[in-house]
């Protein structure tokens, strides 16, 4: 089973209430000094949260360790990431690595210095292309490294910016939207 959760945080406040977060999640959001980059570190876990009980978890002790956190005493893996304005968690019973990348330039300029040899398939924009190997790079890295099934889809926020999500994982994902205002 991998179910992956999703929210557009582009409307939703900033007046944070840690009702239900881990001491060690409050801590690590309050870590952050610009308030977009505290926004998607609070937000993402309030997503996390809610999708823990749309897969009866209904109370986790929570790890981190180098950057990346886990459920302790849980057959679920989890995996998280934020762009911009769009917040990703995927919740699987095996390895599962998640990403989400808004595309734009910046995001061309460092695939390009990246991957300079990539061939770019004639049936692919270049935006496209370079955004699918940056995600799926990035999900092998979450998931330790397994080199299993990449599956990824667009979604727009309300400002009409495209992102792409990408996981990895040894099955099919199961995709729903939370809206979290």
């Amino acid at each position: 089973m991998v179910k992956v959760f999703y929210s557009d945080i582009t409307n939703l406040d900033e007046s944070y209430d840690y009702q239900n977060f881990c001491e060690l999640r409050k801590e690590y959001v309050n870590t952050f000094s610009d308030p977009h980059r505290k926004k998607q570190s609070y937000y993402v876990w309030k997503l996390l949260l809610e999708s823990l009980t749309r897969v009866d978890v209904n109370s986790a002790e929570f790890s981190v360790q180098n950057g990346k956190w886990s459920l302790l005493d849980s057959r679920f893996k989890i995996s998280l990431s934020h762009s911009n304005n769009i917040v990703v968690i995927a919740i699987s019973d095996s390895e599962v690595g998640i990403d989400v990348e808004m595309y734009s330039d910046k995001l061309l300029k460092v695939c390009k210095k990246l991957f300079p040899t990539q061939k770019i398939p004639k049936n692919k924009t270049q935006i496209g292309f370079y955004a699918s190997l940056w995600t799926k790079r990035e999900c092998q890295i979450k998931s330790d490294g397994i080199n299993e099934s990449f599956r990824n889809f667009t979604v727009k926020d309300v400002n009409n910016n495209k992102y792409l999500i990408g996981t990895i994982s040894r099955q099919k994902p199961i995709i729903e939207k939370i809206n979290l205002g």
